[in-house]
């Protein structure tokens, strides 16, 4: 059992090598800080919603599980995308936080 999981933690830190090393990597990183950062002014101002258009595998209700006590958080996506297999991590935390998701087409 441990070499089994020395190996997923083997590919875990190949992946996030192979990540951080993207040309994209640093912009996608700062994007999502900056998005982040104005939503935490906002929910200090009162703001109790969060709409993600586009969301997709969003994963901000796992990373971020504290915002989903105080947000009503609504992820929106074409419907292929939401019926994907398998729950995504955002419905993983159902339980720790208000998360609605709502099917559209985007086109």
């Amino acid at each position: 059992m441990n070499a089994r999981r020395s190996g997923s933690d083997s590919g875990l830190k190949n992946l996030d090598t192979a990540l951080r090393r993207h040309p994209t990597y640093a912009a996608v990183i700062l994007r999502t800080r900056f998005a982040e950062d104005a939503l935490a002014d906002a929910v200090r101002r009162g703001v109790r919603q969060y709409v993600l258009v586009g969301a997709g595998l969003d994963s901000f209700a796992f990373r971020r599980p504290v915002f989903g006590r105080e947000l009503q958080i609504f992820e929106v996506d074409h419907p292929a995308t939401r019926n994907g297999s398998g729950p995504s991590g955002s419905e993983l935390l159902e339980s720790r936080c208000h998360r609605v998701g709502n099917s559209c087409s985007l086109i």
